[in-house]
């Protein structure tokens, strides 16, 4: 009966008045309209030392607790908020009358949508504090410095041994099976770090960086003809190997009235071109499924390489059946919501991001969501199968 309801009322508006606008079938160039990030925006905001600690069945690095030793060699972390305005940055540890005593070694660790920053040093014996400087993208020189003064420990801190960290509880035999893993696994984990470094030994902060060019757009068209949501194309270049996640938002605003709705439209498929790799499993590479953009484009990416990606996005109640190929309509969640959607038939402005904002800009006049629910009504696109899948 639901189904029978919206055929109906598809095809009611199938009878109305057409729009008044055109939109080209042709892929249609974007130009980037992201300005440069002001370097006035960074903000140091945290330091922190840190041991390997255990995590779940893992061992990763961990903040202690209290000042550091004098002498002793821990993790550090930086917190640096607007870190996309930097263009490259040092830290370095700096007395209380500002003078420098040491660098700290850096490296900004990618972690697919931002960077943490992370290294290495050995704690000096008097009072200090840390200090970044460098150079925003703007051309302006920035220093901050960390508000926090270190009162290193004369003594040693001795940290709470990994048995002494467990639950009273729990039975000797576990603890020394965790012991054993924890023994196995640290060395390993600062390893790692230690790599990080080598692998940036000035310790001078670049900013990975990657071109967005020849973004395009067009309209998804049905097997008939009809127009039923985006294709939009872009190149990527990145600067340095690493793991990224340039992904694509689309959000609309029905120009007639001026709401700005919250985004619509979700990935029906995708594909990277040259395919890169898998986070966690380097050596495969991510494989071109039909959802591939639906959760991430986080996957590890190499640089002077130049990847295509294609991004299909239609109305958030159109999936796929179950052989993943007809296309089929499912119940909206907000009958209200739906209603207003069905409704915007009229030319729409869709603002357009690619990367967190390295790449912005605006499609104006493109069609409304109305007009996709119209083909999808005319070529009597079915319901979906509502049944749970079977194991």
């Amino acid at each position: 009966m639901r189904s029978l309801l919206l055929l109906l009322l598809g095809l009611s508006l199938s009878a109305g008045q057409s729009p008044t606008y055109s939109v080209a079938a042709s892929p249609q160039r974007l130009q980037n309209t992201a300005g440069t990030p002001p370097a006035a925006g960074i903000r140091f905001y945290s330091f922190t030392f840190q041991e390997p600690h255990p995590y779940h069945l893992s061992v990763h690095y961990g903040d202690i607790e209290g000042d550091p030793s004098a002498g002793g060699r821990y993790g550090v972390e930086a917190g640096i908020e607007n870190d996309e305005a930097i263009a490259f940055a040092t830290i370095d540890i700096i007395d209380e009358a500002g003078n420098s005593i040491q660098p700290v070694p850096m490296v900004a660790e990618g972690l697919g949508y931002m960077y943490r920053f992370v290294g290495l040093m050995t704690v000096p014996a008097h009072p200090f504090r840390v200090r970044l400087t460098g150079q925003g993208l703007d051309g302006t020189r920035f220093t901050r410095v960390h508000r926090r003064l270190f009162r290193p420990a004369a003594t040693p801190q001795r940290s709470p041994t990994f048995a002494e960290s467990l639950p009273p509880d729990v039975p000797r035999e576990v603890i020394a099976g965790l012991q054993q893993m924890f023994d196995r696994l640290a060395p390993k984990t600062v390893a790692e770090r230690e790599a990080l470094l080598a692998a940036n030994p000035d310790g001078r902060i670049v900013m990975p960086r990657y071109q967005i060019s020849n973004v395009t757009y067009a309209p998804l068209q049905s097997p008939a003809g009809g127009p039923i949501g985006f294709r939009v194309t872009y190149d990527i270049v990145f600067s340095r190997s690493g793991r990224y996640s340039p992904g694509l938002l689309i959000g609309g605003e029905n120009m007639g009235t001026g709401t700005v709705e919250r985004v619509r439209l979700h990935t029906l498929e995708s594909t990277i071109v040259p395919p890169p790799r898998e986070v966690h499993a380097p050596e495969k590479e991510a494989a071109n499924y039909p959802d591939l953009f639906s959760q991430r484009a986080d996957f590890l990416y190499e640089k002077d390489t130049l990847y295509r990606f294609t991004v299909e996005r239609v109305p958030n109640y159109i999936r796929r059946e179950r052989d993943r190929l007809t296309l089929c309509m499912s119940d909206p969640q907000s009958q209200k919501s739906f209603d207003r959607m069905v409704a915007n038939t009229g030319p729409t402005r869709y603002e357009v991001s690619i990367g967190d904002g390295v790449f912005t800009s605006t499609i104006e006049s493109f069609y409304g969501e109305g007009i996709f629910y119209r083909t999808f009504m005319t070529e009597r696109t079915p319901a979906c199968d509502q049944r749970p899948r079977q194991p």
